[in-house]
């Protein structure tokens, strides 16, 4: 479960570069190519961000180094989803789609920002010993 969520992280991260290469088209704008790469990318980068920290998240309950911090990588993980959630029902014209869109990227950051600062931790730990 671990491998499988380390690499839907990595699956990601190769896709948020090519959503970064590719412009949005413009509310209202004809459709191009660009367009419809940044948006399939965009999709494809938010899956793979949801499975791979959920997995992760309840893959952290089988090492006894990682135990106690899976409670918190859950409910980090849960909002995460909940956050995608809130995002899907505001892409509708006139809904806060961009607050939707900013609650999700503080949640993700915070999975992220805690799991590596448990990574750290844990680290630290072992070289120690």
């Amino acid at each position: 479960m671990a491998r499988i969520g380390t690499a839907l992280l990595g699956v990601a991260v190769i896709g948020l570069i090519v959503t970064a290469i590719y412009k949005t088209d413009l509310p209202g704008a004809p459709y191009t190519r660009s367009g419809d790469i940044h948006e399939m990318t965009f999709r494809v980068n938010t899956l793979s961000l949801i499975l791979g920290s959920l997995l992760l998240s309840i893959s952290f309950g089988r090492s006894e180094t990682w135990l106690t911090f899976r409670r918190t990588a859950l409910a980090l993980s849960g909002l995460v989803a909940f956050a995608v959630v809130l995002q899907l029902m505001t892409l509708h014209k006139g809904a806060p789609y961009g607050l939707a869109n900013r609650f999700f990227c503080v949640t993700l950051l915070c999975w992220l920002f805690a799991t590596a600062l448990r990574l750290r931790t844990a680290g630290r730990a072992a070289m120690a010993s």
